[in-house]
C-alpha cells in the first residue's frame, strides 16, 4: 500500500494554482499539467507500506489535526521555487523554508520529524508530471499567496497504467478564514 499525508488547497489557492501552471506550461515542455482537483501538497509519502505505516500515519494525521484543525494555515513561507530536480519525472513547485517561517510551521515540522521513513520534511506541490527530460532549474516565482489550505487527507494512492489514482482514507478540517 502507497500512502501519503497531503494538505488541500483552498478553493481560492487552487486558482492561483492554475494561473502558476498556465504562466509555467511554456517553460515545462514535455510536461503534462496536474489537473487541478488533483493538486494537493504533500508532506509525507510512504512509497509501500502495510498496516504498520497505515497506522503510523493515522496517528501522525491525528496530531497534525489536532495542531492545525479549525485554524487558517497559510503557505509556509513566500519563497516558492518551480523545481524539477526534486524528484525524477516531476514538476515540483516546492515551499522553502527560513527560520521566519509562519506559525503553526514549526509545529508542523516537529511532528513530521522522524515520519516517513526518515525523509525530511519538504512541502511540495506537483504541478507538473514530466515524460521525458526537460531543462532542470530552481527559480522564485516572486509572488506570495494570500490562500491557504482547506483539509488535511491521509491517502492512498493506487498505480494504475501511466497513473496513480488518490483515494482519500481520512480527513481533517481546517479552517479557512484568514485571522484579522
Amino acid at each position: 500500500m502507497r500512502i501519503f499525508l497531503a494538505l488541500l488547497p483552498s478553493p481560492s489557492f487552487r486558482e492561483k494554482i492554475a494561473s502558476w501552471q498556465d504562466s509555467l506550461r511554456r517553460e515545462a515542455p514535455g510536461c503534462r499539467p496536474e489537473p487541478p482537483e488533483r493538486i494537493h501538497m504533500t508532506l509525507l509519502f510512504v512509497g509501500e507500506g502495510g498496516g504498520k505505516e497505515l497506522k503510523s500515519l493515522e496517528e501522525t494525521g491525528e496530531r497534525l489535526g489536532r495542531t492545525i484543525g479549525g485554524h487558517w494555515l497559510p503557505p509556509p513561507s513566500p519563497h516558492m521555487f518551480f523545481d524539477s530536480r526534486s524528484l525524477p519525472g516531476l514538476g515540483i513547485l516546492s515551499f522553502a523554508t527560513d527560520s521566519q517561517e509562519a506559525s503553526p510551521w514549526a509545529e508542523i515540522r516537529e511532528i513530521l520529524k522522524g515520519s516517513g521513513e526518515g525523509r525530511p520534511f519538504w512541502p511540495h506541490l506537483t504541478l507538473f508530471r514530466r515524460f521525458f527530460p526537460v531543462r532542470r532549474d530552481i527559480r522564485p516565482l516572486h509572488e506570495s499567496p494570500e490562500a491557504g489550505f482547506s483539509a488535511l487527507v491521509l491517502f492512498e494512492s493506487i498505480l494504475e497504467a501511466n497513473r496513480s489514482l488518490h483515494r482519500p482514507l481520512h480527513t481533517w478540517p481546517i479552517g479557512e478564514a484568514r485571522p484579522v
